[in-house]
């Protein structure tokens, strides 16, 4: 436990009910506030001893903070509130909460269209697809528009770095639909660093690459768009090339692919060992795609244990400490799975290229 000797007297009494911060199942390095639980005897003037689950456990104030029951209010009576409060005070009218399928965002986007006109020409109305941005949405999935996709096949082979970081630049904006991109692209990247002689000097791995990412991206599968109302799955797998990443939706049994995405490792991560090359891809995964995962729970899926690695370790290096930190931010169920189910952010991870 956590233990602070500037910590102040605490003013609990017996019977409060509290929330106490308490490791997760899954993850001893993971604390959440769980709660309540009544406070049965004081010990000193930091120490308290609580009732947990019929359990009597003494915590050190750090851990513990008042918990305030909130009743909950319906619809009605938050209109009727409103409206009594109207006919008596106007000036200080209560705010209701939002619910929560509703936004902010969504109140100010309906603010702004008030009053607001269209022109008919550049309106498209009761059509099952759009196009925006490079990009083909409709019936809830994504796909690339075709004449971008034509660009990048029938480009011929490039003869110096300008024309080589112009090809990887786009089909580089299509990555998230070609799986494993960084390990293909790998060759085709090392030819545009600085050392590197401006007259390309095309070899084997560099041909095989340039036509693998042609033929990636002409028959990528068409990816689902999200939806809040599902919950999110995250695979990680790591490899001692790259790093790879797959954010699925399970709808009616069937898993959907949202977006991949695959990292090639540098120099000093590829000397990490196994577990913490494993720990890395879990950590990139999440930060990768935490527009998704922060604040919402997820599925994490995985074919190693490296989070029980994090727990059972009696020494933790700085690098995997700020891991450990990092993932505290997030509310994770691990589900540990076979290596032969894992088949998408394994094959991301792991360079078919030489």
């Amino acid at each position: 436990m956590y233990y602070d000797r500037k910590a102040k007297k605490s003013k609990l009494q017996i019977g409060d009910q509290v929330l106490i911060l308490l490791p997760t199942n899954n993850n001893k390095l993971l604390l959440q506030w769980k709660g309540p639980f009544p406070v049965v005897e004081r010990k000193g003037n930091c120490d308290y001893r609580i009732d947990v689950n019929g359990e009597l456990k003494l915590f050190h104030s750090n851990m513990l903070k008042r918990y305030y029951s909130r009743p909950a209010v319906s619809c009605a009576d938050v209109t009727a509130a409103v409206v009594e409060e109207q006919e008596e005070e106007p000036e200080q009218l209560p705010l209701p909460s939002l619910y929560r399928k509703e936004t902010w965002k969504q109140v100010k986007i309906g603010e702004t269209l008030t009053g607001l006109t269209a022109k008919p020409s550049k309106c498209q109305l009761g059509v099952r697809t759009v196009e925006y941005l490079g990009h083909i949405v409709g019936g809830g999935e994504l796909w690339p528009m075709q004449d971008k996709v034509k660009k990048i096949t029938d480009a011929p082979r490039p003869l110096t770095k300008k024309a080589l970081r112009s090809f990887l630049g786009l089909s580089g904006y299509y990555r998230k639909f070609i799986p494993h991109y960084a390990t293909i692209a790998s060759p085709l990247t090392d030819m545009v660093k600085k050392n590197k002689p401006n007259q390309l000097q095309w070899e084997e791995p560099q041909q095989r690459a340039f036509h693998t990412l042609k033929h990636s991206l002409s028959s990528s599968p068409v990816l689902r768009l999200p939806t809040m109302d599902e919950d999110f799955i995250l695979r990680t797998d790591a490899s001692n090339v790259g790093l790879g990443a797959v954010l699925l939706q399970e709808v009616d049994g069937v898993k959907y692919p949202l977006a991949y995405a695959s990292k090639k490792l540098l120099l000093r991560e590829q000397r990490y060992s196994v577990i913490e090359k494993e720990c890395l891809a879990i950590v990139w995964g999440i930060q990768k795609f935490s527009q998704y995962l922060y604040g919402n729970p997820f599925i994490l899926e995985t074919d190693h244990k490296p989070l029980n690695y994090l727990n059972t370790a009696k020494q933790l290096n700085a690098r995997v400490m700020r891991w450990s930190l990092l993932l505290q931010q997030y509310v994770m169920n691990i589900k540990v799975i076979k290596g032969s189910e894992n088949v998408g952010a394994d094959f991301l991870s792991r360079s078919n290229v030489d």
